[in-house]
C-alpha cells in the first residue's frame, strides 16, 4: 500500500503503528523460548544418558587434536545452544538474550545432573573396584574434567553474547552454569585423587614392616603406579592438568 502511488498520499507512516503489539510479540517470544526450552532439555537428556553409557565402554576415551581426553558431550551442547542463540538474533536482540538466559539455565540443570551422575559413578568403582564395566573408570574421569574445561569456554562465549541490559529484563534469578561446573569439576577431580591414592594404598600400607623387609624395597612398584597416573593426568586440559600432576 504505501508503495502504490494513489494510496500513499492518503497514508501516513507514522499512523499506521506496528503490525503487533508490544503485548502480542512478548507473548511470542515467550511462546518460541518456551518450544525451544523443550527440545533443549531433550537434547540435553539425551546427550547426558549417552555419556553415561560411554564411561562403560571398553575403550579409553577419544582424544582432541591436542592429544586431551574428551567425548562428544560438549561438541553437542555448545553446538544446539550457540545454534539457538544465532537463529534467535536473527529475529532481534532480545529474544536472542532470552535464548542464551534459558539455554544457560538448562546449562546449570544438566551440570547438576551430571554431577549427580559422577557421584554415582564414584560409588560403583569403589563398591566394586574390580568391576570389568570399568575398566576406563579413571580415564572418563578425566575426560570428564576436560569436558568441563571446554563447556566452560562456551558458556562465557554465551554469557558475553548478551546484551548489557539483559540482567535487568528478567525477574528470576540469573543462572549461574559457572558455579554449576566447579562443582562438577571439583568432583571429578577429588575423585581422581581418590582413585590415585587408592592405587598407592596396597604399597603404602607395608612400608616400614616385617614383610616390607622380607618382600623387598616396594619403589620400583610405586614409581610405576606414579608413572602411570602422571601419564595418564597428562591428557587431562590445563588448569585442572597441573591440579592433578
Amino acid at each position: 500500500m504505501m508503495g502504490d502511488p494513489e494510496l500513499v498520499t492518503e497514508m501516513e507512516k507514522v499512523e499506521l503503528g506496528p503490525l503487533i503489539s508490544t503485548e502480542g510479540l512478548e507473548q511470542l517470544h515467550s511462546k518460541y523460548v518456551q518450544s525451544v526450552r523443550k527440545s533443549v532439555s531433550e537434547w540435553m537428556h539425551k546427550a547426558l544418558q549417552v555419556e553415561l553409557q560411554d564411561w562403560h565402554r571398553d575403550q579409553e576415551p577419544d582424544t582432541d587434536h591436542e592429544g586431551f581426553y574428551q567425548t562428544s558431550l560438549p561438541t553437542i551442547i555448545t553446538q544446539m545452544l550457540e545454534e539457538n542463540a544465532r537463529v534467535a538474533r536473527m529475529i532481534g536482540e532480545s529474544l536472542r538474550d532470552q535464548t542464551i538466559q534459558m539455554g544457560l539455565y538448562e546449562m546449570e540443570t544438566l551440570l547438576n545432573r551430571f554431577r549427580e551422575a559422577l557421584v554415582d559413578f564414584g560409588k560403583e568403582q569403589r563398591g566394586n573396584p574390580s568391576n570389568a564395566n570399568n575398566k576406563f573408570y579413571l580415564h572418563y574421569l578425566l575426560a570428564s574434567i576436560s569436558n568441563c574445561i571446554v563447556l566452560k569456554k562456551s558458556t562465557e562465549s554465551l554469557q558475553k553474547q548478551q546484551s548489557a541490559r539483559s540482567a535487568a529484563r528478567f525477574s528470576r534469578t540469573p543462572p549461574n552454569p559457572l558455579a554449576a561446573l566447579d562443582r562438577a569439576v571439583r568432583r571429578a577431580c577429588r575423585l581422581a585423587m581418590d582413585h590415585f591414592l587408592q592405587d598407592l594404598q596396597p604399597f603404602l600400607s607395608g612400608l616400614l614392616t616385617r614383610a616390607w623387609l622380607v618382600q623387598g624395597d616396594p619403589a620400583p612398584k610405586l614409581c610405576h603406579v606414579l608413572e602411570r597416573h602422571l601419564e595418564l593426568h597428562g591428557r587431562v586440559r590445563p588448569p585442572c592438568r597441573q591440579v592433578g600432576l
